[in-house]
């Protein structure tokens, strides 16, 4: 009979290993229990305490003062103002910030994922830095930002900051706003902060005759960061020549542009321009009237002159007949008005206005700049098209990636039209 293995005191020694790994494994859970007790009390001690808050809450006031938040742009994640560097009185603000034991300030948006990503690709704060950022709570929060500090003591505060109504934004990212030709300023409410696209598409330009075809609208696209306080506005150009077209037998497409000022393109100063897309310039029959001395007789031809493009960045140029003293009239740059034909300055193009065609020619289309207006001698010329503008929409990079403006000269054969785009919060 084969004999059972005991230790000294009696166990059999699988028993004694059960009991031994049972033991161990209650000592590790315990460990492991009080390490997270341990964390959790440090965190309750080292994270948002009482004088973290109020001395946040005291620099939150003295931002305000400063106008802070005005124009802000974060655009890769956050930005650290210790240095006092935005101030209009850095002393003052090193002072204040000297006796709040600031270490480190920053000012980022409200969604931590953002700053936490940010810092762990360059991160010049210590790893408790990190772990504070990654428990800053923004699951009631849309917009705005957050100011983060550390102190000199070791501890750390985060205080939301900027906020209007602390809710979320009751559109999700990709939802869009469709402003159709309407024959007025129409009012876009920004729901939240966020960088949305912007895209206009500038009228067609009008007919004169039968045979006559207006030049087509252009097309503007650019991305801008939208602070949910600021009133932003849409004016929709039409075919009829509402933002600008020109008057002429035909009328230059209007313009369209979105902005910050409740105005006509031409009443709306470029510094409150977010976007614009030029209208086409009106088309003309081409109707010429010429002697021919070969049959001794006045003869008459038809030809279709179509009206110059919209921008896009630069308008094209109206059509006329060659070989007849009389010409279209150019397409508006990014600097000045297209020229009226046969050197016609009265009919010349100018911010936000087409120029008026002569007699039976096409009137140019509204834009950044305006298209020149036809002349008419012995036969009809198109108007030029109007030009676009992009300078308030400049590329821009936002949590790491980069989205950069566009144009494209044509395209949009009816009323002008212009579509917001939320892209991200």
């Amino acid at each position: 009979m084969k004999k059972v293995r005991l230790n000294n005191k009696g166990f059999i020694m699988t028993e004694a290993l059960i009991i031994s790994a049972v033991v161990l494994t209650a000592l590790i859970l315990i460990y492991a229990q009080f390490i997270k007790i341990n964390r959790a009390y440090t965190n309750e001690y080292l994270f948002n305490d009482v004088d973290g808050m109020y001395k946040l809450s005291q620099i939150a006031t003295y931002l305000d003062d400063e106008n802070y938040t005005d124009g802000l742009n974060i655009s890769n994640g956050y930005i650290d103002i210790t240095d006092c560097s935005f101030a209009t009185n850095e002393s003052y603000c090193k002072i204040l910030f000297d006796a709040a034991d600031i270490k480190y300030l920053l000012v980022t948006f409200s969604d931590k994922t953002i700053l936490a990503s940010e810092l762990t690709n360059n991160n010049p704060y210590d790893s408790r830095f990190m772990l504070f950022a990654r428990n800053i709570d923004d699951s009631d929060i849309s917009y705005g930002y957050t100011l983060v500090a550390e102190f000199k003591n070791g501890t750390y505060a985060s205080l939301p900051y900027g906020y209007g109504i602390m809710t979320r934004c009751a559109y999700e990212p990709g939802h869009s706003w469709d402003f159709a030709y309407t024959g007025n300023v129409q009012t876009f409410d920004v729901p939240c902060d966020g960088l949305y696209k912007l895209e206009v598409w500038g009228a067609k330009g009008g007919v004169c005759g039968g045979g006559s075809v207006g030049g087509a609208g252009g097309y503007a696209s650019g991305y801008a960061f939208i602070n949910h306080t600021k009133d932003i506005y849409v004016v929709a150009g039409g075919t009829g020549g509402y933002n600008g077209g020109g008057s002429g037998c035909g009328t230059g497409g209007g313009a369209t542009h979105i902005g910050l000022s409740n105005n006509l393109l031409k009443n709306t100063a470029v510094e409150d321009l977010y976007i614009v897309a030029g209208g086409g310039g009106a088309g003309s029959d081409g109707t010429f009237t010429w002697w021919d001395d070969a049959k001794n007789k006045m003869r008459t031809d038809t030809s279709t002159l179509t009206g110059g493009s919209g921008g896009g960045l630069n308008g094209g140029n109206g059509a006329t007949n060659t070989g007849n003293g009389c010409y279209y009239g150019y397409g508006a740059t990014q600097t000045a008005g297209g020229r009226g034909g046969y050197g016609n300055t009265s009919l010349a193009g100018s911010y936000g206005q087409g120029g008026n065609g002569n007699g039976s020619s096409g009137g140019g289309g509204g834009g950044f700049y305006g298209g020149g207006g036809g002349t008419s001698c012995n036969t009809q010329s198109a108007g030029g098209g109007g030009s676009g503008y992009i300078g308030g929409v400049p590329e821009i990079t936002y949590k790491g990636n980069t989205y950069t403006p566009s144009t494209s000269n044509g395209g949009n054969g009816s009323n002008g039209k212009a579509k917001i785009t939320l892209v991200t919060y």
